[in-house]
């Protein structure tokens, strides 16, 4: 009885510290991935803003106006060299920052890309549904902020930021209209179409792919961690429920033995009860019975004299 009292109670303790054990490792890994991936969103959007800083930045160190115009002068005929459209491309304020952020794509653990409904290079059309969904809404929206989706698939954090024609930073001078290309055949400078856009309208927008797979690892070594020191606190407070609760259960137990005692005491002592009450009750019936014959005997004596007084009374009269 003792030692399956014991178990039960220790057991309950083991339990129950096991199972606290278990929701702290779940509810610590849980908040430490959300955390995560939280925090990798705000560093993207972080390293965005830096982009956006950069390509002001160069806008307004450089004239891309007036670069524009010193080729378009040097090669009055349009027959600029590769190399040289290729110094000027690298001169435009969003491929400075783009590039800019390209550089950081290996320290920084992520991909940069653009995207774009109408992209002058074939491989930055959107690449999912969910990309043209993200263009439309910033169309729709001049004042939208940045999208982030968490991609659990791919087990990557990804930002959208829009990327729009600022006429400040000579966006028109390629995008804007066709009336004003350098050549009068409504190209610019570079030979490419002008698309007729004015400042505001929405090129395409920057995606910042972060991979979350270090953060994951790392998140997972805390969580180890956690659980480790969450089994020895469980093997600790075990061990000191044994001694604890060492002197409580011989009490419980021994109060439980005299219990069981008294217990037997009590049913033995109504057993003999029940024997007393059924002999005073034998008792009580032969007494009955021998008052019954009693009173039968006291009948025929009774009668016995009063024959024998009549049988006097004649006998005088006689």
């Amino acid at each position: 009885m003792f030692k399956s009292f014991k178990a039960k109670i220790l057991g309950s303790i083991a339990i129950s510290v096991a199972l606290s054990v278990a929701v702290a490792v779940t509810a610590a890994k849980i908040n430490i991935e959300r955390d995560g991936i939280t925090t990798t969103g705000d560093i993207a959007s972080g390293m965005l803003n830096q982009l956006d800083k950069s390509r002001e930045y160069v806008a307004e160190t450089i004239s891309f106006e007036q670069l524009a115009k010193e080729v378009q002068d040097k090669y009055p005929n349009g027959d600029i060299p590769k190399s040289e459209k290729n110094d000027l491309l690298q001169k435009v304020p969003i491929i400075a920052a783009f590039n800019i952020g390209k550089a950081g794509e290996k320290q920084g653990n992520y991909k940069l890309r653009a995207i774009s409904a109408t992209p002058r290079n074939p491989e930055n059309y959107p690449q999912t549904d969910f990309e043209k969904e993200v263009l439309e809404k910033f169309a729709a929206n001049p004042n939208h902020e940045d999208i982030k989706r968490h991609d659990e698939k791919n087990r990557t954090m990804v930002v959208y930021r829009p990327v729009r024609v600022e006429k400040s930073q000579g966006c028109l001078v390629c995008h804007g209209n066709p009336i004003n290309s350098p050549w009068g055949d409504g190209k610019d400078i570079l030979g490419r179409q002008m698309e007729n856009m004015k400042s505001g309208d929405l090129k395409g927008a920057y995606v910042i792919e972060s991979d979350l797979g270090p953060m994951m690892s790392n998140a997972s070594g805390v969580v180890m961690n956690i659980a480790i020191w969450g089994i020895v606190i469980m093997i600790l407070s075990f061990t000191a429920s044994v001694f604890m609760t060492k002197g409580p259960i011989k009490v419980i137990s021994v109060i439980t033995e005299q219990l069981k005692s008294v217990g037997s005491n009590l049913t033995g002592n109504a057993g003999t009860l029940n024997k007393v009450s059924g002999s005073v009750q034998d008792n009580n019936n032969a007494m009955s019975s021998m008052l019954h014959e009693t009173s039968s005997a006291s009948e025929e004596i009774r009668s016995m004299i009063v024959k024998s007084t009549e049988s006097s009374k004649e006998a005088s009269l006689m």
